[in-house]
């Protein structure tokens, strides 16, 4: 700010951060063990969340052993199914090509 005041030129120090904002869904991510309820670092199962450094294999783990339904098929936003709402919100979250 200081450079900009008196018309010093200057560059960059860091390229600013473009945010990722997730439209419908992403805002809030639930538990892999219940869908009902938000994903929390104070939940004593470590297996109810993905932690910011957790290694891609163990992510991995704790998708495939996350709480899903008794229903066939895939369906979104359906109420009576918030565990497969949930995996397919966490997956559209993580897409290179999901909306800013």
């Amino acid at each position: 700010k200081r450079c900009k005041a008196a018309k010093i030129p200057s560059r960059p120090a860091f390229t600013e951060p473009q945010a990722m904002i997730v439209k419908a869904g992403g805002a809030r991510v639930m538990s892999l063990t219940d869908g009902t309820n938000k994903m929390s670092k104070s939940e004593p199962n470590d297996n109810s969340r993905i932690n910011v450094l957790d290694p891609p294999a163990l992510i991995r783990s704790k998708i495939k052993k996350c709480k899903t339904d008794e229903f066939k098929g895939i369906e979104w936003d359906n109420p009576q199914r918030p565990e497969a709402t949930n995996l397919l919100n966490i997956y559209a979250s993580v897409q290179p090509d999901r909306s800013r």
